[in-house]
């Protein structure tokens, strides 16, 4: 196993140790379904603190979004500028050793301007299959993660597949 340095600065955010593979030190992209967005306060390691956009995810560690180009990537992969549309959405995310503070290249996350490519279809309540689907989940016959791997869900369907009729 190896381990990068960066672990060791600040671990509570995705930064470029997150990028590469613990096992070979490859390079490798996260692919992130976007949870929420708020701001938080965030302090730098000199310790001046600020309010900051974090973008959280379900799968991985949150992002600060102090950059613009991240927030345009965002809305060209997601192809909406509104924060609520992005709930539920996934986002790729790489290490560009090229970002530069100032004068001073330090490398830093990007996100890419273009959503990532699954090949499993996109559950939605119009699909030929969503009724027989939920009924197998509430009967027992099938769960959400045996869904899962046939297609892609957003937090919303999960919860329509999910919910009981009140009677």
């Amino acid at each position: 196993m190896k381990t990068h340095w960066r672990k060791f600065i600040n671990d509570t955010y995705l930064n470029e140790s997150d990028f590469f593979h613990p096992e070979t030190g490859e390079i490798i992209t996260i692919v992130g379904t976007i949870s929420e967005i708020k701001t938080q306060k965030v302090t730098n390691p000199s310790g001046k603190s600020d309010e900051l956009p974090i973008l959280h995810f379900n799968e991985c560690k949150p992002l600060v979004l102090s950059a613009k180009i991240n927030f345009k990537n965002i809305e060209s992969a997601l192809k909406s500028s509104f924060i609520e549309d992005w709930k539920g959405k996934k986002i790729e995310l790489f290490y560009d050793p090229s970002v530069k503070f100032g004068s001073q290249r330090v490398g830093g996350v990007r996100v890419k301007p273009v959503a990532p490519k699954t090949n499993k279809p996109v559950l939605t309540e119009d699909h030929a299959h969503f009724q027989s689907i939920r009924e197998a989940i509430a009967s027992g016959a099938r769960n959400i993660e045996q869904i899962k791997r046939k297609f892609e869900l957003t937090d919303s369907i999960i919860t329509k597949l999910t919910e009981t009729d009140a009677k």
